[in-house]
């Protein structure tokens, strides 16, 4: 077996961790307690295993694209649980670092949209508007994480909402590898050549739905004062 499939199987087998400790901390009640806590730190170190992983393969075989969906789901990753560690979002060098390091991953992403190739008009347009779409929530995020940075004046419980948000959203990366992986064994895809759709259908759907999700939290809270 070669080095590249050993570290795929690896892979997938953090993601099948992480998937499943990721529910534990999402059902968990009360949020913050133990189980929820060792869940969400086995979710956490299982999805830095996925990243590793992701980072040797694109080492093996270089892809602008994967390179950047890793450099996008890190920053979810430290994002979500560096809040948990700096609740007042007092901004520091290592907060800068990863944000500009982000906006670098979404300048990889439009560097493969803007590539002409030959096949344009047959496939690789589907590509292309996958590469566009994760361009987009990149700089969407940047713009909007940029904003809450430098904001002086932060609410009691945004460090609760950032850390749902921005763990929710590496989760989505988990299901989108799931859907993948399921596309291989579902003829419909494959004869439609849709699997370009696995990538982006997952965050329009879950997207929406952690909106909400934490609209209601916030609405709890209000309640609750």
């Amino acid at each position: 077996m070669r080095v590249y499939e050993i570290i795929t199987l690896i892979h997938i087998a953090f993601a099948i961790v992480a998937l499943v400790t990721g529910i534990i901390a999402m059902t968990a009640k009360p949020k913050g307690s133990n189980l929820h806590k060792k869940a969400g730190l086995v979710y956490f170190y299982s999805f830095i295993g996925i990243m590793t992983c992701g980072i040797l393969m694109s080492c093996i075989k270089y892809n602008n694209f994967f390179f950047a969906i890793t450099i996008f789901n890190a920053y979810f990753l430290f994002t979500g649980y560096r809040v948990l560690k700096n609740k007042n979002s007092k901004a520091n060098w290592m907060d800068w670092s990863m944000l500009a390091i982000f906006f670098f991953g979404g300048l990889l992403m439009i560097v493969d949209v803007l590539k002409i190739k030959e096949d344009f008009l047959v496939h690789s347009y589907k590509w292309n508007v996958v590469f566009a779409f994760y361009a987009t929530m990149t700089f969407y995020f940047v713009a909007k994480d940029f904003k809450w940075l430098r904001n002086k004046t932060i609410e009691k419980q945004t460090w609760l909402y950032k850390h749902m948000e921005k763990i929710l959203i590496t989760y989505i990366s988990i299901i989108v590898g799931a859907t993948l992986r399921l596309s291989d064994y579902t003829p419909i895809i494959k004869d439609l050549e849709a699997k370009w759709l696995c990538w982006i259908i997952p965050y329009i759907v879950c997207l929406p739905l952690i909106a909400y999700w934490i609209s209601k939290y916030k609405t709890k809270t209000l309640i609750q004062k």
